[in-house]
C-alpha cells in the first residue's frame, strides 16, 4: 500500500480527520446548517488534529496522505454548501 493511501500514522491524529470527515460530510448532505456550523467553529483551527505536521508533508512530491485531502475537501465542501443555502434563503 502507498503511503499517501495508509491513513494511520503517528505524526497526526488520523481517528479525529476521519470522524471529522465523516461528520461534515452526513450534516452537508442533510444541509444541517445549525450543525454544520457549530462543528467548524468548534474544529476549525489550523493544526486541527496535527494535519500540519511538516512530516506528512515531505513524503511525496504532491500532496500529502489521502486521508488529509479529503478532509481539506469537505471543508471546502461545505463552504460551498453553507453559502449556497444561505443566498438561497435569501432569495
Amino acid at each position: 500500500m502507498l503511503w499517501k493511501e495508509t491513513q494511520e500514522s503517528n505524526q497526526y491524529d488520523w481517528k479525529y480527520v476521519k470522524y471529522l470527515t465523516q461528520i461534515l460530510h452526513e450534516s452537508r448532505t442533510k444541509e444541517d446548517i445549525p450543525y454544520l456550523m457549530h462543528t467548524i467553529r468548534t474544529t476549525a483551527m489550523r493544526n486541527v488534529a496535527n494535519i500540519l505536521n511538516p512530516g506528512l508533508y515531505c513524503k511525496s512530491y504532491i500532496g500529502t496522505k489521502h486521508l488529509i485531502e479529503n478532509f481539506q475537501h469537505e471543508v471546502l465542501n461545505v463552504f460551498v454548501r453553507i453559502n449556497l443555502l444561505i443566498e438561497k434563503k435569501s432569495l
